[in-house]
Parts: C-alpha cells; structure tokens; sequence
C-alpha cells in the first residue's frame, strides 16, 4: 500500500518512467515490473485521487469533437493506487462512460523505455465523407 500513494520514478534525461514495484522476496531483494539498471536514480511520487486524474486524461482524449470508441490500456499499479484511495468503483464507471475497452498492463513501451505505473488510451471516431452513401 506504501507504493501505491508514493510509487517509484526513474529519471532518464529529461523523461521520467514509472517503475512498478511487483514484490519483495524473501531476502529483501526487490522485484519490478520494469528494469531498473544500476546507476538509475529511483525517487518516491506522490499521487492525487486516481478518479480525478482519469476523469481529466478522458476528458482531453475526446477533446471538444468526441470519440466514437476509446481502447485504453491501464496499469496494475494505478489499480492499486485506485484500491487504496478507495476509488477504484469511480475509476470503473468512468472507463465504462466512456466505454473503453482494452486490458490491464504491467506497463507501456516508450522508445526504448518500459514504462509502468501509466494510462495509455486511443480514442477514435468515425468520419464520415460528404457525399458517401
């Protein structure tokens, strides 16, 4: 649960990428979801409300024309982080509103980057050609 309101960054440059903690064996050693390579710096994050921060990503993706179907791939971690702040139930009416579709992921493809901890959506709509049948 510590995780999930303070989840982990790693800074590459000027991007910095999630780095989703999966468990911790028995000897302590730490298990990630995403590599972590020696000499990256990992600092804690802080989250805001899961909800809010959907609400407003979903918002954007439809932007002022709408969308017709929205894929969205969303990480376990943010499941977590909406378990603990208790907004996992919002988190699922919203996707449903906006009637996405798509999986949980243990994270995203950024060019060479693995990014976890992340919320990737496409929205689509349907144009329609003047004078098509």
């Amino acid at each position: 649960a510590a995780l999930a309101d303070h989840p982990l960054r790693a800074a590459e440059g000027c991007a910095v990428h999630g780095r989703t903690l999966r468990r911790v064996d028995p000897d302590g050693a730490l298990v990630f979801a995403a590599a972590v390579e020696e000499g990256m710096i990992l600092r804690l994050a802080r989250v805001g409300d899961p909800a809010a921060q959907l609400q407003e990503r979903l918002a954007a993706m439809r932007g002022s024309a709408g969308s017709d179907a929205l894929i969205a791939f969303d990480d376990l971690a943010r499941r977590r982080a909406a378990q603990t702040a208790q907004s996992a139930a919002r988190v699922g009416e919203l996707l449903a509103q906006a009637g996405a579709v798509g999986a949980a992921t243990w994270g995203q493809q950024s060019n060479r980057m693995h990014c976890s901890g992340a919320f990737v959506g496409m929205a689509l709509r349907q144009v329609g050609l003047q004078g098509a049948p």
